[in-house]
């Protein structure tokens, strides 16, 4: 059969009526279609886009093997019937897929998309077991870089509310609640001081409200002295003098007003969520561990202690951070700024000297 198609390419001359490449197409097809037994030569032929083929009828067979034809055009195939040759009495071994880069077996190709297939459930399970994994490492990640950071503005807020004490304390000559600064005699959060606000400028109770370890009350506002006090001046910043409260030493910026238990002495020993009365309202410094209210039968108000609101009468909010906490202040040995940490559990104690603390407390010294 091959004889036949040959001698039927070879009885089309140059210059005589051409086949169409149409009639190519059937040569090539009834070559492929061929059996084996049939086959006595390797045929090659390859195809070119028409725009490419040559114009000249005489091109060369080396010219023509890597361009080819498109079979279904209209274009004379002389030059391409020319490029058939036989090269030996032998089946095709193998035929190529040509691109511009390389080339690629056809039987290579076959076998390759023949054999390509999902995978199993065992394999798809294993997947997403990996990646479980991998996601439940990251969010721990993230959890462990979320605490670290939020212990470091505890520490950094510390370190505010320190130098905003140690202002006070510059212009005044005295710490907070301390010297003039104190309750009027008898009601003194320290018995040694001889106090100058008076008890009934405040909330009741009023003492127990005044003296709680919790209230913050002079670096926002300005004091009130009695006027016959001999330091009554000192309630107001004097500029020949260079005296004076020059506050507000903190700003109420993101910060409100807690309820408190008032089981907290200034000392340090206690519960903040304990005692027998609730002390409302007043004004504090929230920590960065937000943390639910606690419920309380203390507050008949709320129900809840160590909630805040930003002003007096205000819903509470429903998560905030736990109010940081002064201790002796009477006591340069152990004057201290406390803050319940992480777990937001009050866990220290009255101590003998800063800066001893319970657990995960968070402890900052003042006068050290």
């Amino acid at each position: 059969m091959l004889n036949e198609l040959a001698g039927k390419a070879r009885a089309f001359p140059a210059g005589s009526s051409l086949p169409t490449t149409r009639d190519m197409h059937e040569i090539v097809s009834r070559l492929d279609n061929a059996p084996a037994s049939g086959m006595d030569a390797e045929y090659h032929i390859t195809v070119l886009p028409r725009f490419m083929m040559p114009k000249e009828p005489q091109a060369s067979v080396s010219r023509m093997m890597p361009r080819g034809i498109d079979p279904h055009s209209r274009q004379p195939a002389t030059n391409v019937l020319r490029s058939a040759r036989w090269l030996a009495p032998q089946r095709p071994k193998r035929s190529f897929l040509y691109s511009k880069r390389s080339r690629v077996s056809a039987d290579r190709c076959l076998v390759a998309l023949g054999t390509s297939k999902g995978l199993t459930l065992l394999e798809m399970l294993v997947v997403v077991a990996v990646m479980a994994i991998i996601a439940g490492g990251i969010v721990l990640a993230l959890g462990r870089v979320q605490d670290d950071a939020t212990l470091q503005i505890a520490r950094n807020e510390l370190v505010t509310i320190k130098d905003a004490i140690l202002r006070f304390k510059q212009d005044t000559g005295y710490l907070p609640k301390q010297g003039p600064f104190d309750l009027e005699p008898p009601n003194q959060c320290t018995t040694s001081n001889n106090g100058a606000v008076p008890i009934g400028s405040l909330p009741v109770p009023s003492k127990e409200w005044f003296c709680s370890p919790a209230n913050f009350i002079q670096l926002y506002e300005q004091p009130q002295l009695n006027s016959s006090h001999p330091l009554a001046f000192l309630a107001q910043w004097n500029p020949d003098t260079r005296r004076g409260w020059r506050g507000p030493y903190l700003t109420r910026f993101g910060e409100g007003l807690v309820d408190i238990g008032n089981g907290l002495q200034p000392d340090g020993s206690g519960d903040p969520i304990g005692g027998t009365a609730a002390l409302r309202e007043m004004p504090g410094v929230a920590d960065p561990f937000i943390a639910l209210p606690i419920p309380s039968a203390l507050d008949t108000v709320d129900g809840q202690l160590l909630d805040w609101r930003t002003v007096a009468g205000d819903p509470p909010h429903p998560k905030w951070g736990r109010p940081y906490l002064l201790f002796d202040l009477d006591d340069p040995a152990k004057a201290r700024i406390v803050s319940m940490g992480p777990n937001k559990t009050y866990d220290s104690a009255s101590i003998t000297t800063c800066p001893e603390a319970g657990d995960d407390d968070l402890v900052l010294c003042l006068l050290k």
